[in-house]
């Protein structure tokens, strides 16, 4: 699968930005790099503690995009169609909406 997104594994750092008035405490970045992919508001709904949940989901983003897209294909291997399950079907939708 061809990749537009920055490819490897992305961390949590402390961040510090303020954009526009918005606090942005913690960064998305390329694992060993100074590379900031995004930044995450403090200031949402649920505080730091649903900032640093959110962050942890971006961040684990590409790793589940790559098992995704390897389990759809091991089920296409064995036959799987979209119409058989489901799963399959959700699982097909979520890997185009990530990379299309």
């Amino acid at each position: 699968m061809e990749t537009k997104f920055t490819k490897g594994k992305w961390t949590i750092a402390k961040s510090g930005v303020v954009m526009q008035g918005y606090s942005q405490p913690i960064a998305i970045a390329e694992t060993g790099s100074a590379n900031i992919i995004a930044g995450v508001f403090g200031d949402v709904s649920g505080g730091l503690e649903t900032a640093n949940a959110n962050a942890k989901l971006i961040a684990a983003a590409p790793e589940l995009l790559e098992i995704v897209t390897d389990l759809v294909r091991n089920m296409e291997k064995m036959g799987a169609k979209e119409s058989s399950s489901d799963i399959f079907r959700r699982a097909k939708q979520a890997i185009a909406k990530a990379t299309k």
